[in-house]
């Protein structure tokens, strides 16, 4: 009996000696240009043989600087009925329909086709409207996709008025993905991914973000020793963010468990 009773302090002893030894923390931080940082422990990050580490995001910050509009997606054609096709080419960055509208009617003017196409939208069908003067046509090339515009060629004999057959997608992020390599635990649509966070930003294109979760969630980190470490950002399917050089600052906390 006695014996039993000293194996359960020893063992009260044992969990007591866990519980108070030292934890190790640390607060890592990686920044600079672009959606893709990189940083190299000097010394390396190494713990007590039996310990293990776990991470979690806990800010990050940057601007809303995501092109929606770029090489693939920002060409368009517009003609006199009988004459020659114009191509307009918007200049790559963020714009909702209403610029984009702007966007094209400055360029029409500038080759001397003012006002000869009209974009608005239906904010209860999720539809671009197309209005197109009389006398001009229209053919859509890579800017159909974001408008929700088949391809083909539309032409006004009197004021034409067409609605996309399908929804505008004129923001193709839905949600951007902070991964992190050291990171375990996480899946994405049933596959194992290291990411860490995910969130779509509360501001408008051109400002700040500033991002912090309510509640830090830590991750498992299945190396002891930690000698480098990769963060990047994606959109929803896993693209790189195109931040066009904008400075990214991004923090993480790391402690032993």
């Amino acid at each position: 009996m006695l014996s039993i009773k000293m194996e359960k302090v020893e063992e009260k002893l044992e969990k007591i000696a866990e519980n108070t030894k030292p934890k190790y923390s640390f607060l890592v931080t990686l920044s600079g240009k672009g959606s893709k940082l990189e940083g190299v422990f000097e010394p390396e990050i190494s713990i007590d043989a039996g310990c293990h580490y776990e991470i979690a995001f806990t800010s990050l910050d940057t601007f809303y600087s995501m092109p929606n509009i770029n090489s693939s997606n920002n060409t368009l054609q517009v003609a006199r009925t009988n004459g020659p096709w114009q191509t307009l080419t918007v200049v790559p960055g963020c714009y909702g329909l209403i610029k984009l509208d702007e966007e094209i009617s400055r360029m029409l003017e500038e080759i001397g086709l003012s006002r000869a196409v009209h974009f608005k939208a239906n904010y209860n069908t999720f539809k671009c409207i197309m209005i197109i003067e009389a006398g001009y046509k229209v053919k859509f090339g890579s800017l159909g996709s974001v408008l929700g515009f088949d391809d083909g060629e539309y032409e006004a004999k009197g004021r034409k008025r067409v609605v996309a057959k399908h929804t505008v997608q004129i923001l193709p992020i839905n949600s951007i993905l902070v991964h992190c390599d050291l990171a375990g635990g996480s899946y994405l649509n049933g596959t194992m991914e290291p990411i860490v966070y995910s969130f779509f930003p509360r501001v408008e294109p051109g400002e700040k973000i500033i991002e912090k979760p309510v509640e830090y969630i830590y991750l498992p980190v299945s190396s002891d020793i930690i000698r480098r470490m990769t963060v990047w950002l994606t959109d929803q399917n896993q693209n790189l963010l195109d931040l066009r050089e904008e400075e990214l600052t991004i923090r993480f906390h790391l402690r032993s468990c």
